[in-house]
């Protein structure tokens, strides 16, 4: 017996409305035990007869309890939504390789501007970079890091120190 054979036994069981295997087993005059077996796919050869008393008692056809393999519906398969938009000032940007050369942007920096999203905050739509002036400018306001402040330190050459105390 198999998986799905077990599987297509207990299902017409339970739509036959016998929800525990006891009163089903009452009504094919047959121990408990016997449908556990069948419903868990413990019984290597199941007998024509308890095939045919379950196929009587649930309406069901022996051909139905046969049938393989038992597989669910796969989900259905959505389409990919794209979450990043399109934007024509980066692409723009990409092709001009000497705009590229003259600001030092990188590969790496053109896939983040791809990437890039931000929703208008009037309408919600993703804003879209038209120019390559403004793909240019997010580049350089936005995602490039901003280089840390100076911070003052001591100048004093190693070795001039005073001792401490004198």
């Amino acid at each position: 017996m198999t998986e799905g054979m077990a599987l297509r036994l207990k299902a017409a069981r339970v739509e036959a409305g016998f929800r525990s295997q006891n009163a089903f087993a009452d009504a094919i005059k047959k121990h408990w035990q016997t449908v556990s077996n069948y419903e868990n796919a413990k019984v290597i050869n199941p007998s024509a007869e308890v095939l045919q008393k379950w196929a009587d008692i649930t309406g069901k056809t022996i051909d139905y309890f046969m049938e393989e393999p038992i597989v669910p519906d796969p989900e259905p398969v959505q389409p990919a939504v794209h979450k990043f938009p399109y934007h024509p000032g980066v692409e723009a940007l990409a092709q001009d390789v000497d705009l590229c050369r003259e600001n030092d942007v990188t590969a790496q920096e053109l896939n983040s501007l791809r990437r890039w999203y931000m929703p208008d905050p009037e309408t919600g739509e993703p804003m879209i970079l038209q120019t390559r002036s403004e793909a240019l400018g997010l580049l350089r306001e936005v995602l490039r890091p901003k280089p840390a402040p100076l911070s003052v330190i001591d100048a004093t050459p190693p070795g001039s120190r005073q001792p401490a105390g004198r």
